[in-house]
């Protein structure tokens, strides 16, 4: 019989997914709660999202065998990459089980437990380990699976070939409730596919943001540690890092004055704007 347990006392630097106030819950319901997807322990057992769960089922089967077929394609460095490639083109093959990798993600997860439990500012003592660990691995190789396919072009997908459910996905996605930590996700996707060192296989920080399309929304990449998917976000939003405006500046002073990046293109000359259509008017309230 396994018993529950008991989670260790939060830790100010660990704690970083909450449950979002009623105060502001009042206000829009709809904003704070998972519409397709639920991701981690904190909406679980809700009723509305459990018919994600055949999916989820599925996507971790096709996880652990991508996960296998990867680490044998490593072993041929002339056409490794290409296989692989390739296996990411038919990701609606039949499944065989070959679930060869699942102690070893289990064990990556165990030994996070602790870590894993202080990420959550909610009490976790209800769930035993088996419990969690089954919640995070499953959700976990969700998010592994449908970001590596979105990456690679797979067709007919059960998420991405419906428009209005990936949307919606990703916005779920979002969430600061529906939230597993990062440094799980990066743990057991760089053991699944960033070890084997196969150039095919991006880092899963910039597989995230592709996902996202954070960098369609700015020219910089993310170097910051973030926590989780939410504070991607966040993080997405902020000013661009001192060192990183300062490089750009210099780059650009070394171009010709024509060529200085984006935002010449967005400052045109007076004559320019005149010539497109623009009409001046004298501002007579100006003592200038």
């Amino acid at each position: 019989m396994i018993k529950k347990t008991t989670s260790p006392p939060v830790s100010s630097g660990d704690c970083c997914i909450y449950r979002v106030s009623q105060s502001l819950r009042k206000g829009n319901e709809f904003a704070y709660t998972p519409q397709i997807v639920s991701i981690g322990p904190l909406h679980h057992r809700d009723e509305h999202l459990k018919r994600m769960k055949e999916v989820k089922v599925r996507y971790l089967e096709q996880f652990l065998r991508h996960a296998a077929d990867t680490a044998n394609f490593s072993k041929f460095p002339d056409c490794g990459d290409q296989k692989a490639r390739q296996m990411w083109q038919c990701v609606d093959d039949p499944i065989r089980n070959n679930f060869s990798c699942l102690d070893e993600f289990l064990g990556i997860l165990q030994s996070s437990e602790q870590k894993i439990r202080q990420s959550y500012a909610e009490d976790l003592s209800y769930l035993t380990s088996e419990e969690l660990l089954k919640i995070i691995l499953v959700d976990a190789a969700l998010i592994i699976e449908l970001f590596l396919r979105f990456y690679f072009g797979s067709i007919r997908d059960t998420i991405l070939s419906t428009t209005y459910v990936a949307v919606c996905v990703r916005i779920d996605l979002w969430l600061l409730e529906n939230q597993v930590p990062f440094f799980v996700l990066e743990d057991l996707y760089n053991a699944a596919f960033g070890s084997h060192g196969m150039t095919i296989y991006p880092s899963f920080l910039n597989l995230a943001c592709k996902f996202f399309r954070v960098y369609d929304k700015q020219n910089w990449e993310i170097e910051r540690k973030v926590k989780h998917f939410t504070d991607l976000r966040r993080t997405s939003l902020l000013p661009i890092p001192e060192a990183e405006e300062k490089r750009s500046n210099a780059e650009d002073q070394k171009q010709p004055s024509d060529e200085r990046g984006p935002l010449k293109e967005l400052l045109k000359s007076a004559t320019q704007l005149h010539a497109a259509g623009v009409k001046f008017r004298e501002n007579k309230s100006s003592n200038c």
